[in-house]
């Protein structure tokens, strides 16, 4: 079953637009900081924030390489609404609606995950010259609580009579 819509709520573009531009600002960002960085920096914290593994510099740019990534199979999915694994059965009265809530999801979910993990190199690079590299648990709550809420809502919303 093809399963198409164009929604043209400006919310929907505004999340079009917003993750792709925060990993291009990353990826901007991380090359005008990189030649300035010591070779070697923190890359893994632990629960409590404090760095707990140590490696290149250039092992920085693994972020931006997971979220190119992401971005890519993302945008192949949104192309392919007909191949969600849908939570409810797909009829020809809820189709459109699911289709709509499941690009919005998805979007919501990519954008999410692109500001977590860019904080997280933003964070990295900030920290560096002045030695205080701790974590904030605010982007570990992000990336654990984000994802987990956006599901949730997504289910819920999903569930719902039409």
């Amino acid at each position: 079953m093809m399963i198409s819509s164009n929604s043209k709520k400006s919310w929907d573009y505004l999340l079009r637009f917003l993750s792709p531009s925060v990993l291009v600002l990353c990826i901007a960002y991380l090359c005008w900081n990189l030649p300035t960085l010591p070779e070697i920096i923190p890359i893994h914290f632990n629960g409590s924030g404090k760095p707990d593994g140590w490696g290149s510099k250039h092992t920085l740019w693994f972020l931006p390489a997971l979220l190119t990534g992401l971005h890519g199979l993302f945008h192949w999915l949104l192309k392919h609404p007909d191949r969600f694994n849908y939570p409810v059965k797909v009829t020809p009265v809820n189709q459109t609606y699911l289709a709509n809530l499941t690009r919005r999801f998805m979007r919501f979910l990519l954008l999410i995950i692109t500001i977590g993990l860019t904080g997280i190199l933003l964070h990295i690079l900030q920290t560096l010259p002045t030695g205080n590299s701790d974590l904030p648990a605010i982007w570990l709550i992000l990336l654990i609580g984000g994802p987990s809420i956006s599901v949730i809502a997504y289910l819920i919303l999903a569930g719902k009579k039409i």
